[in-house]
């Protein structure tokens, strides 16, 4: 759309303002998941193992809020912000959720299976 206003002559288009809100966007979503991430790792922001998933949800609201108050753009920021996240994020140095190679996966589902069998003992199948 931008590309066709300007192929027909159209003075109104505030470029800068256009380019302003990607960049903010793109700023916000590195920076902010980034320095969340730094921050975890140090003693003072470290979170219990119960209340890691959280970081997640918090990193998120975190950049629509900054996103919303300096009128950047959402979408890059949610999507430069995954990409942070899956780059500086402990998962990717541990491996993938706990799974070191493809022959885990099936392993740990059988496992999950057997666990979650009711026991001969109570008389149920």
């Amino acid at each position: 759309m931008v590309f066709l206003a300007i192929a027909a002559g159209s003075d109104d288009l505030h470029l800068g303002e256009l380019g302003s809100e990607l960049g903010l966007g793109i700023v916000i979503g590195v920076a902010v998941p980034w320095l969340a991430i730094e921050l975890e790792q140090t003693r003072w922001f470290a979170a219990s193992t119960q209340y890691e998933p959280l970081n997640a949800l918090a990193i998120g609201l975190l950049v629509l809020a900054l996103g919303k108050a300096t009128h950047g753009n959402l979408f890059l920021a949610a999507f430069a912000a995954g990409i942070t996240v899956a780059t500086f994020g402990e998962r990717r140095r541990t491996g993938r959720a706990g799974f070191d190679d493809e022959r885990d996966i099936p392993a740990w589902f059988g496992r999950a299976r057997r666990a979650r069998k009711p026991s001969q003992e109570n008389g149920r199948d």
